[in-house]
């Protein structure tokens, strides 16, 4: 008996084994195949995606017809209307009475005809920035994107043009995480009504609502707009952000909130991508999405990637004609700050009406990124200690809680990690040495070794003991930067003590080709030998054999060369000790999406000028989808969008792949012909099931600029022209 008991008990345990695997196998499965509902409870285990957790510094934009008045802060549609504030005076003095010259009447005054797309994503790539996150729509209603549920949209009205669209593609082509922010729920709540105002006229229901009594909940036909706004912003412009201010917060928001987070995160896996949804306050329950504190932070570290939302500007988030900005210096420490408790900072600008940043703004910007080209090593990817830092200087915690008048001095530190390195940051210059008492000999917080001390920015060999008191560094005589100061200290360790780091991908300009590097480390006392491998999407490329003597360092290197364009996320290591994988984009640009059609004839069609005026809007790739209103034979259309070649591509070709064509073509780039396939009438000879395939040669591209694509197209059926196979991507071609 005693036996079989034996033997069933183990025949239990492999059993019980056998259903706990399978059990987390079938989890594993479910979690990666689930579709999101709209419950909490499917909802709350959505998991932070590792973009934003390695980040750290994100663009924020205000921008709208509110910058035409550029008075009191971007809330001045609201104010202009409130008799007890002092924008209601100034509006009626300067512009005229509230029934003759109301809000919308700034609209057309909002012209941004100076506004550069590239322009502006240059500066944030210089900036430091990894994420911008442009205001799709504000309480005014005015939406800044091509918006098919209101006519009050920058694409129809005052800039005419998609300002979204157009950010979304330069921030993209420059490698940066684009995401949207939504603030359009308030609006509801925000006018005031009264019969001498033009907001109660149903004439611009549009932009004010329907008039209705203050504090009333939300009609039906809002909330239904509302959340259809939303899946067009998700649906036109695949954000990986979306960003939301305080007015969803009210309860009658909850189901169509509900609604639009689990559309938004079941896109995101269609798109294979992961993405962010931000919330203030208690306004979704934990775990559901990231929280963003307005103006303020965290007083300590959270388990959990969070961001503060602030302005450049102490008063406003849109642009005024008298700014308080802070200094680069502030927003330098701010940001180490937050970075040192597991947050991002969203950084907001305010550009002009006239789509110009303020030359205080850029100045700031720039010094974020000088700092930045010295010291990302210690923000970028990096996750916080055991202590966010040490010091005398109380940082109050909470939204709104920002002190003007607040210095952090030298004697405050920050501490971030990564791998077997612990910076610490000093946030004013500690003079000839610094010592860190968080670090010394005795201190519970830190039992490993220190093997070495370094300044970021500088070759200088630092002097530094650890005794019972501290860390004690003797810097060096000249000052690597401005700002905050980083001290990288390598700490010793047992299997810490190895692994690789620092690791590196450049692009080859004419080819799908990378080249990878990193640092093999090892602080131990015994020789390494181990072989090290490149992965590439978490599968092994390649691999090198490597031995590293006890207490030292050694490059490695890799080269692979991509069959196709894509994204491909890189590491270097081996299976259970990798680097920090980073994402590459293999050169393309995406040419599926939205596209614009025009219908012409074989009798008086010419080349069509550069002008989106009267086009109408398809998406594409499609199959045999009609596009347009000819019922006769001997159709003529045309398609064409713009794209925007990379700065850095300069001097190479791109091979445009455009699939197959019903069914004869004649494509252009840039009003030049490139090629054609199939003849039109009346020789007319179709060439439909051939895939188009055309070179543009660099002298007909404008680099880091827009470029237009044209394509006539005939098709003999009538039925007009139209894409049968798949599109693109572009990509370097020599």
């Amino acid at each position: 008996m005693r036996r079989k008991k034996k033997f069933l008990t183990a025949t239990s345990v492999i059993i019980l084994c056998s259903l706990l695997i399978s059990f987390a196998l079938a989890k594993t499965a479910n979690k990666q195949q689930q579709k999101f509902e709209p419950s909490w409870e499917s909802l709350k285990n959505y998991p932070i995606a590792q973009w934003f957790a390695d980040a750290k510094f994100g663009i924020f934009i205000h921008w709208g017809a509110y910058a035409v008045p550029a008075q009191f802060s971007e809330w001045y549609p609201r104010f202009m209307y409130d008799e007890n504030h002092p924008a209601f005076k100034y509006h009626s003095e300067h512009f005229g009475d509230q029934s003759k010259f109301g809000y919308k009447d700034f609209i057309p005054l909002f012209k941004a005809e100076k506004f550069d797309a590239d322009e502006w994503a240059e500066l944030f790539k210089k900036a430091g920035a990894r994420y911008v996150i442009p205001v799709a729509e504000h309480h005014d209603g005015f939406a800044m994107y091509d918006c098919s549920y209101t006519k009050y949209n920058a694409a129809d009205m005052g800039p005419c043009r998609d300002i979204v669209g157009r950010l979304a593609e330069a921030v993209k082509n420059r490698g940066m995480i684009f995401g949207l922010s939504s603030h359009n729920a308030h609006r509801w709540y925000y006018y005031t009504y009264k019969d001498n105002y033009d907001t109660t006229d149903p004439n611009y229901a549009q932009i004010y609502c329907k008039p209705h009594t203050a504090g009333s909940e939300p009609s039906k036909e809002f909330l239904e707009n509302w959340l259809a706004r939303l899946k067009e912003l998700v649906d036109k412009y695949e954000p990986s952000m979306m960003w939301f201010d305080f007015g969803w917060g009210r309860a009658a928001f909850e189901p169509y909130k509900k609604e639009f987070i689990a559309y938004y995160y079941n896109k995101a896996k269609d798109w294979n991508r992961d993405v962010v949804v931000t919330y203030k306050d208690n306004h979704l329950p934990a775990g559901v999405g990231a929280l963003d504190i307005e103006r303020g932070r965290l007083a300590n570290i959270d388990k959990n990637p969070w961001q503060t939302d602030t302005s450049i500007d102490y008063r406003s988030w849109g642009y005024i004609q008298n700014p308080d900005y802070k200094s680069v210096n502030t927003l330098v420490d701010d940001l180490v700050d937050i970075v040192s408790k597991n947050g991002c900072l969203l950084l907001n600008i305010a550009p002009r009406s006239d789509g110009t940043i303020p030359k205080e703004q850029k100045e700031r910007l720039l010094g974020i990124g000088n700092w930045l080209a010295v010291n990302g090593d210690a923000i970028y990817g990096t996750r916080p200690w055991r202590i966010y830092g040490e010091g005398p200087t109380t940082i109050k915690a909470g939204s709104f809680a920002e002190s003007p008048g607040q210095i952090l001095g030298a004697s405050d530190i920050r501490f971030t990690t990564k791998e077997n390195t612990l910076y610490a940051i000093c946030l004013d210059w500690p003079g000839e040495r610094l010592m860190i008492k968080s670090l010394s000999s005795i201190s519970m917080l830190c039992p490993e070794g220190i093997f070495d001390v370094k300044m970021l920015g500088t070759n200088k060999k630092l002097k530094w003991k650890r005794d019972k008191k501290g860390l004690t560094i003797h810097t060096p005589k000249e000052k690597p930067c401005k700002h905050a100061y980083v001290f990288k200290i390598t700490l010793e360790g047992k299997s810490e003590g190895r692994g690789f780091t620092n690791m590196k991908v450049v692009k080859e300009r004419s080819s799908n080709k990378i080249n990878v590097s990193a640092t093999v480390v090892n602080y131990n006392k015994k020789k390494w030998s181990v072989k090290a491998g490149l992965y590439i999407n978490g599968k092994q490329a390649k691999s090198v054999k490597v031995a590293v003597k006890p207490g030292a360092t050694q490059k490695i290197a890799f080269s692979h060369q991509f069959d196709k364009a894509g994204i491909y996320k890189v590491a270097i290591g081996t299976a259970d000790n990798l680097t920090r994988s980073e994402t590459t984009l293999v050169p393309n640009i995406d040419l599926s999406g939205e596209w614009h059609f025009k219908e012409g004839d074989n009798a008086e069609w010419k080349r069509p000028e550069f002008d989106d005026g009267g086009w109408q809007k398809v998406n594409l790739p499609a199959t045999w989808e009609r596009h347009s209103s000819y019922t006769k034979d001997n159709a003529f259309g045309w398609y064409r969008r713009t794209i925007t070649v990379p700065e850095e591509w300069k001097g190479h070709s791109l091979r445009l792949f455009l699939g197959k064509i019903d069914d004869v073509d004649e494509t252009c780039f840039n009003g030049k012909r490139i090629g054609g396939m199939g003849q039109f009438p009346p020789n007319y000879v179709t060439e439909w099931t051939r895939l188009r395939e055309y070179k543009v040669p660099s002298k007909l591209i404008n680099y880091g600029k827009e470029n237009i694509i044209a394509i006539r197209v005939f098709d003999g059926a009538g039925a007009g022209g139209l894409y049968e196979g798949p599109l693109g991507p572009v990509n370097i071609a020599d």
